[in-house]
Order: structure tokens, then sequence, then C-alpha cells
């Protein structure tokens, strides 16, 4: 079972390495954004700079960031990081709201959250990305958002989360390569999230 806890009661050290270690060049995440930049002439050099603007983002929003992983003899094991911020403050949020227009914002209550700086050590745990939607679900209850935008920089990611019940309008094509919506509390994201919270498997 994964559980979740703040990166910033992490020794600062080891926050970092962590950091740099979900979002590095030749990791899983790098990987997948060079292969995805292929149309570029330099995809390194254009992965490398969507790897640093979602560390820039996660700086800027420490205490939002969450580790979800596995407590282990003598320590806890990180599988992900993600962070759930109000959209307003954050770089995306102008390009969002522009992109979703005023009738998506008519369709979407507010307030709004945004999931930013997914990275995972295996883009295949479909148990960790699991984990991070009902942890985000849960953390979005709590806070009375109306909709949640999930940014997440490999677009593979996409086809995981509309497992989990997000949507990915059209609107949102042009903010990014996998961005979808959360409403957390529809009736059908609540019965997602209870099945999450049961351990059923919705991503077979």
């Amino acid at each position: 079972m994964y559980l979740e806890r703040p990166l910033a009661s992490f020794p600062i050290d080891h926050a970092t390495d962590l950091v740099t270690s979900l979002f590095a060049i030749d990791g899983p995440l790098g990987r997948a954004l060079v292969r995805q930049a292929s149309g570029h002439a330099d995809p390194v050099t254009a992965a490398r700079r969507e790897l640093d603007q979602a560390i820039a983002a996660l700086r800027g929003a420490f205490a939002d960031a969450m580790v979800v992983g596995r407590s282990r003899a003598g320590g806890f094991e990180a599988a992900a990081i993600y962070a759930l911020s109000p959209l307003t403050g954050h770089p995306l949020a102008r390009r969002l709201t522009g992109a979703i227009g005023a009738p998506c914002r008519a369709a979407f209550a507010a307030p709004y959250g945004l999931v930013h700086a997914i990275a995972l050590r295996d883009p295949g745990d479909l148990a960790a990305h699991a984990a991070i939607v009902s942890h985000v679900a849960h953390r979005a209850l709590a806070r009375l958002y109306g909709a949640v935008f999930v940014c997440a920089l490999d677009r593979g990611t996409a086809g995981v989360y509309r497992r989990f019940g997000l949507e990915f309008p059209a609107e949102l094509a042009s903010v990014g390569p996998a961005v979808g919506v959360l409403e957390p509390s529809l009736p059908s994201s609540l019965a997602i999230l209870r099945a999450l919270d049961q351990g059923h498997d919705l991503a077979a």
C-alpha cells in the first residue's frame, strides 16, 4: 500500500537528491520527454527545458509537494512525487484559464487546483498512479476544489489517468501534452475514489 509524505518532511539533502533523480534527463521521465520532443531540432535540450521548468515550479510550491511511497525497514522508499497547488499564482494559470474559456469556466466549478511536477520512478507502476489520483481527490475535496487540472509532462500519462476518471478536454491540448481535469465531487469521481480506497484494480 502506498502512503504519502510531504517533501518538506525529508532532510533537505534527501529531498534535493530525490527531486534530482526523478527529474534527471537520463531517468524514465527524462527519456520519455526526449522521445516526445523528437520533432525538435535538439530533443535533449527541449526535454531538459521541460524538466527544469517542472523543478522550478516544484521549488516554488515546495510546501505543496508530496512524495508517494512505501514504508520499509529503515526508511521510506519513494516511488513518485507530485504537487497539488492552487491554480492562482502558478505559471500555467494564465494559459489554462485562457484555454478553457468562458464556457468551460462555467462548466467547471471554482475554486481550481493544479496538479503538476508529476514524476515516477517507474511510469508503469499503476498502483503509484492510482495512489496519486486517490490522494489528490481526497485533498481536493478537503480544500473544496470544484475542479483540479492535472498537468503531466509525459503524454503517455493521459491514457493511465483516463482509467481513473480524468477527462482530457480538447480545449486544454494547447496548454501541454497531457492536461486533464478531475471534478472530485461528481458522483462518478466519488465512486472511483471509493473503489481506489477499497483496493479495486481500476487500471486493468
